[in-house]
């Protein structure tokens, strides 16, 4: 932390929130963007003035010449005013604040019943980038608070809360410490989205990890006298689960770096540094500070040595049904996950850049303002930089295109075309693939509404690439826990289903009742890397709880402590709701429901009751510790032993 803590505060300063941190970074629109980066990179804010009665001459007085550089057309219906006013874009932090100031002046000294909005590139960053302003700070303190309210009500002791929550927070900082130099080092790109995910992922699984390894600390201090000896123990058997549970974080993370947004790859960087930093400081600062806290830390449940460690009537009642009826459960717990699943037939894929935002922004508004006066893509024209041989040619014949309001030259290779189409429409997508296919190979579309069309492709491209990863990922480390084959599999298509109920049930909130257009691709493929991610994790602590003991009595000895871990990090996921955008709504949603199936239901029946019924699984199944099952019993045999059914198996 001495190392680390110091860098902590300089990662908000990293941020980048303009189109380019999203955008894929070998996309033509990115090229496009380069290329006029070298004549000098400027970026247009739109100001779009209305007068329902019409526009006025002294309308016109005050417009004209009101910002340097501008220019302005009015429209057919004479009721408005476009001025494009050309801003410096080589500083991000510069530009954000002179276009925060021209709406102030563009608002300033108009004639009465003239109305101004802002829009345009310089219009949507600013109102993107505000929508993640501060948002770090944000999500630090409500995941703060509800970390602190739920161990609170998990320990039921005014000290011990406070000693995971400590050792949390000091991971946190050194692990943003850690990111920064990660970033620096490898020229990442960190936005509000990924510094918010970097929060709750650190704080998530970080307190996961103590409320595991505090609950194997009680035990053994229930066998130990000394506690030095009982942490060791803790740690000896804990600690693999812990690791292994991080590792499989750790890669599926890893995953995302095949993927070409810009973001998306990033965030699989980001996040495996914040998580390894998290393991090292909950395998280290923590058990240390639990040893030199003394017993004394559990009170009023302080465990002494000899004592019984205290009774799990639920989960004992619950393993006693799982062992008499195990098909019945698991063909349930199945059932409720495709019926969540079903919803997902209907549900449509895609957020238009217009819809997604709660709330809609300034330029938003403008730009619907702009479609009602004048054709709707004046205010994010299509860039096309072509050769200067045939740019006169372009001139010509552009105009013609279907879905090409007008054109106007910019620049030598410099041209801009008007489309008759919002820049995050489906018409406007099908204009610049029109167009690519029609210009010759050295002439290249860019702008808003072709860098939208190449985000979307790219985040259809990295589901192919980076979902399979993901799964081959948690398979292998599947088999090498379980030394087996057949549970891998049916864990993996477990996480599948899981995914599938979430987002299913998600799509039940965003559509019907939130009212969102559609399930964005990028809450979907970073949902999906994260949830199963994590959900395969509670998995992990179950199964190597029976290696060492069985599936049931694992199950009653886990039960308590992955279901306070689960709705702790799903609590902490859900904190990413308090950013105004569709997309981290609901990713946010997704991962948090999909943590508490997981947690309550697929770690809680679905697994068990399948380990119960596989045949040649290797698995022990162990009685439940309050005699349901007889010592003679056949379920007390690992699986895949030669027994004969029980009786009651069914």
């Amino acid at each position: 932390m001495a190392a680390l803590g110091p860098l902590a505060g300089q990662l908000s300063a990293e941020q980048r929130n303009d189109a380019a941190a999203y955008a894929p970074r070998d996309a033509e629109s990115t090229r496009v963007r380069a290329e006029l980066a070298r004549g000098g990179d400027t970026l247009p804010a739109v100001v779009v003035y209305v007068r329902a009665s019409g526009i006025t001459a002294a309308d016109r007085s005050a417009v004209q010449g009101r910002f340097a550089g501008s220019t302005v057309e009015e429209s057919a219906d004479g009721r408005a005013l476009l001025q494009t006013v050309p801003l410096d874009a080589r500083d991000l932090d510069a530009l954000y604040d002179r276009t925060v100031q021209l709406r102030a002046e563009a608002r300033s000294g108009l004639p009465p019943g003239l109305a101004a909005q802002v829009t345009g590139p310089a219009g949507a960053l600013v109102d993107g980038a505000g929508a993640f302003l501060d948002v770090d700070v944000t999500v630090l303190l409500v995941t703060l608070a509800v970390v602190a309210s739920l161990l609170l009500v998990i320990y039921r002791s005014p000290v011990l809360w406070l000693a995971p929550l400590l050792s949390v927070m000091v991971a946190a900082g050194a692990a943003q410490g850690a990111v920064t130099l990660v970033v620096r080092a490898f020229d990442l790109t960190v936005n509000g989205l990924s510094q918010g995910i970097l929060t709750v992922l650190v704080f998530g699984v970080g307190t996961d990890y103590a409320l595991l390894l505090t609950a194997r600390y009680r035990e053994e201090l229930h066998r130990h006298a000394d506690r030095r000896a009982a942490m060791a123990t803790a740690l000896r058997r804990a600690a693999p689960a812990i690791t292994a549970s991080a590792a499989t974080v750790v890669g599926g993370l890893l995953c995302l770096l095949p993927a070409s947004v810009t973001t998306t790859r990033s965030l699989g960087a980001i996040g495996a540094a914040g998580v390894a930093v998290v393991l090292t400081a909950m395998l280290s600062l923590y058990p240390a500070l639990l040893v030199a806290l003394g017993r004394w830390v559990f009170w009023p449940r302080v465990p002494l040595p000899g004592t019984p460690t205290p009774a799990a009537p639920a989960w004992r009642w619950l393993a006693g049904r799982l062992a008499r009826r195990p098909r019945l459960a698991w063909i349930a717990a199945a059932t409720v996950l495709v019926a969540l699943a079903v919803p997902l037939l209907g549900a449509r894929i895609g957020v238009p850049s217009e819809r997604s935002y709660v709330t809609a922004p300034e330029s938003v508004v403008g730009d619907r303002v702009v479609a009602m006066h004048f054709p709707a893509g004046s205010s994010a024209p299509a860039d096309i930089v072509a050769p200067r041989a045939i740019v006169d040619a372009l001139m010509s014949t552009l105009p013609h295109e279907p879905g090409i309001a007008g054109v106007r030259r910019v620049g030598d290779t410099h041209l801009q075309a008007v489309l008759a189409s919002g820049p995050g429409s489906p018409a406007a997508a099908d204009t610049v693939r029109r167009l690519r296919a029609v210009l010759p190979a050295d002439a290249l579309v860019g702008g808003a509404a072709a860098t939208v069309l190449d985000t979307a492709e790219a985040n259809d491209h990295d589901r192919w690439i980076v979902i399979p990863a993901v799964l081959a990922v948690l398979f292998v480390v599947l088999v090498l826990l379980l030394r087996a084959l057949l549970a891998p599999v049916l864990l993996v298509a477990i996480a599948l289903a899981s995914f599938a109920a979430a987002l299913g049930g998600g799509w039940l909130l965003f559509g019907p009742v939130l009212g969102f257009a559609g399930l964005d691709d990028q809450a979907i493929l970073i949902g999906f890397v994260v949830l199963t991610a994590l959900g395969i994790d509670y998995n992990i602590f179950l199964l190597s709880r029976v290696r060492e003991d069985g599936v049931l009595p694992a199950l009653v000895a886990t039960g308590g402590v992955i279901t306070s871990a689960g709705v702790v990090l799903a609590a902490t996921f859900a904190a990413l709701t308090v950013v105004p955008v569709v997309f981290v709504i609901e990713l946010g949603v997704v991962v948090a429901a999909g943590v508490l199936l997981d947690t309550l239901l697929v770690r809680s029946v679905l697994v068990p009751s399948l380990l119960l019924e596989l045949p040649g699984g290797g698995v022990p199944i162990g009685r439940v510790p309050d005699g349901h099952l007889g010592v003679d019993d056949p379920r007390d045999q690992p699986l895949g032993a030669n027994r004969s059914r029980p009786p009651h198996a069914d």
